[in-house]
């Protein structure tokens, strides 16, 4: 995850991430929500809880660096880079710039 953000953010364009990275995080931070009793407030569940904390902060850095360049440049073409998670998030963003380019355009003027 650590080179997926460092990579992110030493490239001007998008790169090419695996299509799950999301899922895959959250499926990760699911199997280990449950903590077993006998590992309550001991060492392991600490890191454990460290764990998830730093996937979650990785993650979602990730996903604003992504979400970002895709915004500041929103006419290239990058789709087959996106994962489903940020297609999501960026889909309605993404038609509310064209609707607005559109309105601007001399062409659509009576």
């Amino acid at each position: 995850m650590f080179s997926i953000l460092e990579l992110e953010r030493k490239n001007k364009k998008l790169t090419t991430i695996p299509l799950s990275i999301y899922r895959d995080v959250a499926d990760h931070i699911k199997d280990y929500k449950d903590v077993p009793d006998d590992l309550s407030g001991a060492i392991p569940e600490t890191a454990m809880t460290k764990e998830r904390e730093l996937l979650l902060n990785i993650s979602e850095k990730i996903l604003k660096i992504r979400i970002n360049k895709t915004l500041t440049n929103p006419e290239e073409s990058v789709g087959h880079l996106l994962t489903p998670e940020e297609k999501y998030i960026l889909e309605p963003l993404l038609m509310a710039w064209y609707v607005r380019r559109l309105e601007r355009s001399p062409l659509s003027r009576p």
